[in-house]
């Protein structure tokens, strides 16, 4: 894994704020993915919404049903929810996110990890999760 170097980046404050209490391999894909896509689409950014959650957060979540599950990636910091912003707004469209995938999944490969060690949620068939993605790996 290559260290992070924050000091380049296209996060805002609040979104390396949420990347430190993340897995670490996570982190870095989020961080080379966001850069990235900075590059590629100059008004637009990637904004980390949901990080490492608290077993309250997530019961709270689950109650009001934005999400279905306690067994949740985010409960051990292996997942991350990712807000697309355009000119200043976020934009909620399915197609945006599976781009977004594109430029995860090669930040994933390029910092070393498997196809298949990140999945993203616009690919679950069930309860689709467009703007989630997560580690398979086991925690460190």
């Amino acid at each position: 894994m290559h260290a992070l170097d924050y000091s380049l980046g296209r996060l805002d404050s609040a979104s390396v704020r949420e990347c430190a209490t993340i897995d670490c391999r996570l982190a870095a894909v989020v961080f080379l993915a966001s850069n990235r896509y900075h590059v590629a689409f100059a008004h637009r950014r990637l904004r980390v919404t949901s990080a490492y959650r608290t077993m309250e957060q997530q019961l709270q979540l689950v109650r009001d049903g934005k999400s279905r599950t306690m067994n949740s990636h985010h409960l051990d910091g292996r997942a991350v929810d990712l807000a697309l912003i355009i000119d200043g707004k976020a934009n909620w469209a399915l197609p945006l996110y599976e781009e977004i995938d594109g430029f995860m999944q090669k930040a994933a490969l390029d910092l070393g990890l498997d196809q298949g060690d990140l999945l993203w949620g616009g690919h679950w068939t069930t309860l689709r999760d467009g703007v989630h993605w997560q580690l398979m790996l086991p925690p460190l």
